[in-house]
């Protein structure tokens, strides 16, 4: 299995296929996508996955320019569901932070 195609994600906010070789746009990242070519993009200052915020950011073109496919009502649940998330991960960790000193004095 191959490894993903690398983009870079500059400072000055421009992306760098890394395969091909060559500066990017976010039209090029859809057609990455519709190629099903498997890629990551790596914030190059931070070394960050920053993949998630990229397709994001492809989809809200496709949004700005008339050819949105993202209903108002998915939008909402999403960012609900990012709450119910949040608040999971926040349960979670209060949860190990209660049984750390249980741990500790054992043994």
């Amino acid at each position: 299995m191959s490894n993903p195609r690398l983009i870079k994600k500059y400072p000055n906010r421009r992306l760098y296929d890394t395969g091909s070789r060559h500066y990017i746009t976010l039209t090029d990242i859809r057609k990455l996508v519709l190629d099903n070519v498997d890629f990551v993009v790596i914030d190059n200052a931070s070394r960050t996955d920053i993949s998630s915020s990229t397709l994001l950011q492809v989809l809200l073109d496709g949004e700005d320019t008339g050819e949105g496919i993202i209903s108002r009502d998915f939008l909402l649940q999403a960012i609900r569901a990012q709450k119910d998330k949040d608040a999971n991960h926040a349960r979670v960790e209060s949860v190990a932070d209660e049984q750390e000193p249980a741990h500790a004095t054992v043994g």
